[in-house]
């Protein structure tokens, strides 16, 4: 199987509301379901400061990159 369709069937299998719960995690447990999907990502300011940060600032730097 290509490494496109092999994505797909993974992501496929994901359930969003445990992607967003997994998401957010790394910014302080934030409930990241009250957002709408296709809006762009929420600025958050300092959520995410206590230990993932390096990781937290690359998610909002590639969202950003995205929309």
């Amino acid at each position: 199987m290509k490494r496109k369709g092999k994505y797909q069937e993974i992501a496929n299998l994901v359930v969003i509301e445990d992607a967003l719960n997994y998401l957010g995690r790394y910014f302080n447990d934030l409930d990241f379901s009250k957002y709408e999907l296709d809006d762009p990502f929420p600025e958050l300011g300092n959520y995410g400061r206590n230990g993932w940060e390096s990781a937290t600032d690359r998610i909002k730097k590639l969202a950003k990159m995205k929309t």
